[in-house]
């Protein structure tokens, strides 16, 4: 039996660049256009300075905020690449999931409209953000067409129990199940341990292999 944490995550890209101004000034040239994959050190804006700005990753133009002849200030974001092939996700998680997350543990995910596709993937880091408990996924591959800003389904596994007696979920009622003995329904007190969803794993109570169960 697998008990797993849930989420919903999302794709980031791994190799981001934003183009800012440094100065006041106003754009000459823009060589690129959105959409348009540039390869690392490829020029982005020339200023009326004659300053080329360029890209130091590879990757595509994702935005493009000004147009030629604009006039820019000190600070203000031009354009941004990002590496649409180096992807990871990120998960956001309450406090009582994060602190059942450590590095390393297996990951799942899959995708709404690629329900037949099952990606494997690793927890490679969890730490705080504004707030917030940031856990990191790493996978050796996601399916074809996947890109930064998706949403996936995310489940990682946090425990695993081999050769246990297990009950079905709905057939659980207050740490109780109902159990035919003798031709009558019997109230039977269980303690549980794992549950991954549809199942739960008996610790102890009076409960064999083979019982019958109510499930309403």
């Amino acid at each position: 039996i697998v008990e797993a944490v849930f989420g919903i995550g999302t794709v980031r890209s791994d190799h981001e660049f934003t183009l800012r101004s440094g100065i006041q000034t106003r754009v000459q040239t823009l060589h690129v256009r959105a959409g348009e994959a540039v390869a690392a050190n490829a020029p982005l804006v020339t200023l009326d300075t004659g300053a080329v700005l360029r890209t130091p990753i590879r990757g595509t133009v994702t935005q493009r905020w000004v147009e030629p002849g604009e006039m820019v200030m000190p600070g203000q974001t031009m354009l941004q690449v990002r590496d649409l092939q180096a992807r990871y996700i990120e998960l956001l998680l309450d406090q009582d999931s994060a602190l059942r997350i450590r590095k390393g543990m297996p990951a799942r995910a899959t995708f709404e409209s690629l329900r037949g596709e099952v990606s494997t993937g690793t927890v490679t880091a969890i730490y705080p953000s504004a707030g917030q408990f940031v856990v990191r996924l790493d996978f050796a591959t996601l399916p074809e067409g996947i890109l930064p800003d998706m949403s996936a389904d995310i489940a990682i596994e946090v425990g695993r129990r081999t050769n246990v007696l297990q009950v079905p979920v709905r057939a659980l009622h207050d740490g109780h199940v109902r159990v035919l003995r003798d031709g009558r329904w019997r109230k039977v007190p269980l303690k549980i341990g794992v549950i991954d969803g549809q199942w739960a794993e008996v610790v102890s109570g009076d409960l064999n292999e083979g019982d019958q169960l109510r499930l309403d």
